[in-house]
């Protein structure tokens, strides 16, 4: 049979026709029939800013009414939305951040009387405040432990005569200064006795100016300051286990004082202690570990909870009464945060790790949403980051999660049909498993990175066997991100050793056969090579994630070609990591950072 090698054109724009042309390059053909690769087409698009999260960080009310939710470092940037006390999504703004190093992380919100926002910037150390439109007015604050310094500012309270108070949690103490970052005094060293923090974690402002501070170590306890910061009382918030322990604190307009625990649970007490109302979103919603990430209390007495396993803002009565939600809604198909990974079924069908989304979508070859589902569905999980790998095979769909250390798989539906793995080192565990091949002789093959390994299993999850260790030799590994097969005469397994920038290849039981690839940007050289598959002539496609191209070659390593560059035009990529290929030859490439799946078709070439 005639061994078909690929060539891969890119396209520039005239006007508005698309013009296909070669990259210069050496290509083999060995005498053979050759195969071109043409752009066509694409599909998908970041997800709807308007009302969606991905990371809360915090939330704050304003003096109107208007709800602030901060978004973390997450695919959709460092973002404040806001919406009004009914849920109507109003505007939004990306906080650009003025830091020493401009790498601004918002950790927490807080609004002022005088509409003034001030966000924690935790990756600078810094305070940071805007108008309610997102104008940057100003900030304060670098790494330290120093007046005015801070490591790690993970909470900010603002009292009714403008003065900002910020929990320094890395320094366990609190700071507290002029609206605009006047250093005015602090308080609160290390330690478990009154006025002593140990991990404080959230900071509120009562309407009568008495500051209250709750820890979630040691001793779980609201303690309760002067607004010098003179030690008044405390009293124990500590539920039966961690999942009540106290993470965030609000006061309410009558003097009441509301505590949220990590795992859901909502109580609310008086100054003094005594408690008023309890009530659990765990149970009722589904609320993992870490699953809520802000609690506020408006003037008019709402309560707001930031949802995190539900990405979306809750309003509660301050009884408990459950009032609506807002944002949560998730992203329609076709709609991407980071695709990851991307495999083809036998029957053309394209499978997609959305990662940020925690969901599987499916489509016609040619991108046409089909279904979808959540792989966190009746679970309770917080976090949204979810599949980082998926492998379609005679109608079950293999997903690899790395946050959780495990594979589930799937009906080609969604039905979950088993789980296997857990996080660790033994066989049968994994840490951080990015990437999962194809079958070899039945045997699913696993990219265990953190561990530095591969390990293979049934279809079903029975340990069949692994190989490698963490180093530089031949068969080591050092965060190996993917795996590919080749199921024809030869018989391979293909491994992208990711950062020792290189491929490596193996027989199906472990044995080192070659590898190829170094540091670099030139032909045959890698940065970060993250995704890597084989062709159905045998010929391996590598996805050289920080140099934006695909590169090709050889079953045994020749260079061919390459093709592709930074940007987000037809055939360019940003952070490429995914690569099937579909019955028919066509390759399809999950272009990460462009959240979108760019296809190419081949085109037989004559001698």
């Amino acid at each position: 049979m005639l061994e078909k090698r690929y060539l891969f054109p890119v396209f520039t724009l005239v006007g508005i026709a698309a013009v296909p042309f070669l990259i210069p390059g050496p290509v083999a053909t060995y005498g053979l029939a050759a195969i071109e690769y043409e752009y066509a087409g694409e599909w998908g698009e970041r997800n709807p800013e308007a009302g969606v999260f991905e990371w809360i960080v915090g939330v704050a009310v304003g003096p109107t009414g208007e709800v602030y939710v901060a978004e973390g470092d997450n695919p959709g940037g460092r973002r404040v939305q806001i919406f009004a006390g009914s849920g109507e999504f109003l505007r939004m703004w990306r906080a650009s951040g003025k830091g020493p190093n401009e790498r601004f992380c918002p950790t927490s919100i807080a609004v002022a009387a005088d509409g003034r926002v001030y966000v924690g910037d935790g990756g600078n150390d810094r305070i940071e405040y805007f108008n309610a439109e997102g104008f940057y007015l100003g900030g304060w604050g670098s790494t330290g432990s120093g007046d005015g310094e801070f490591d790690w500012p993970d909470a900010i309270a603002v009292a009714p005569d403008g003065r900002v108070y910020v929990v320094d949690r890395g320094n366990s103490r609190v700071q507290y200064f002029t609206r605009e970052g006047g250093y005015l005094g602090q308080w609160g060293s290390k330690g478990l006795a009154g006025g002593e923090f140990y991990l404080p974690a959230s900071i509120a402002v009562a309407k009568d100016g008495a500051v209250i501070v709750c820890k979630r170590s040691g001793e779980p306890c609201i303690q309760y300051f002067t607004a010098e910061g003179l030690f008044i009382g405390k009293f124990p918030c500590g539920g039966n286990d961690e999942t009540g322990w106290p993470w965030y604190v609000a006061a309410g307009p009558d003097g009441s004082i509301f505590a949220a625990g990590n795992g859901g649970l909502i109580r609310r007490f008086t100054k003094k202690g005594e408690l008023l109302t309890t009530w659990d979103i765990g149970k009722t919603f589904g609320v993992g570990w870490d699953g809520i990430a802000g609690l506020a209390v408006g003037y008019d007495g709402a309560v707001y909870v930031a949802n995190l396993t539900k990405c979306a803002i809750q309003v509660y009565t301050p009884e408990g009464d459950f009032v609506r939600e807002i944002g949560g809604n998730v992203p329609p198909l076709g709609y991407f945060a980071l695709p990851e990974g991307i495999s083809v079924s036998r029957r053309g069908v394209v499978y997609v790790a959305d990662y940020w989304n925690s969901r599987v979508q499916y489509f016609t070859r040619t991108g046409v949403p089909l279904g979808g589902w959540d792989t966190r569905w009746g679970e309770m999980i917080a976090d949204r980051v979810g599949p980082s790998d998926v492998v379609a095979a005679d109608g079950v769909v293999y997903v690899a999660e790395n946050a959780f250390g495990r594979v589930k798989y799937y009906n080609s539906e969604g039905a979950l049909l088993g789980t296997w793995g857990a996080d660790g080192g033994r066989a049968r565990e994994f840490k951080v498993p990015w990437g999962i091949g194809g079958f070899l002789d039945y045997a699913l093959y696993v990219a265990d990175g953190g561990n530095h390994r591969i390990q293979y299993f049934t279809e079903d999850g029975v340990f069949l066997g692994k190989w490698g260790s963490e180093g530089v030799r031949d068969g080591e590994f050092n965060y190996p991100q993917d795996v590919a097969v080749s199921s024809g005469e030869l018989k391979r397994v293909y491994v992208a050793d990711t950062s020792n920038h290189r491929v490596q290849y193996f027989t199906p039981a472990g044995s080192f056969l070659g590898k190829w690839g170094r540091y670099g940007d030139g032909p045959g050289e890698f940065n970060w090579p993250y995704g890597i598959a084989v062709a159905l002539g045998g010929d391996v496609y590598v996805a050289d994630t920080e140099n934006d191209r695909i590169q090709y070659f050889t079953p045994d390593g020749k260079f061919l070609g390459m093709f592709g560059s930074e940007g987000s035009g037809l055939g360019q990529f940003q952070w490429p990591r995914g690569l099937a290929f579909g019955p028919d030859g066509t390759l399809y490439v999950a272009d990460t950072h462009n959240n979108r799946i760019q296809y190419f078709r081949p085109i037989e070439i004559s001698e």
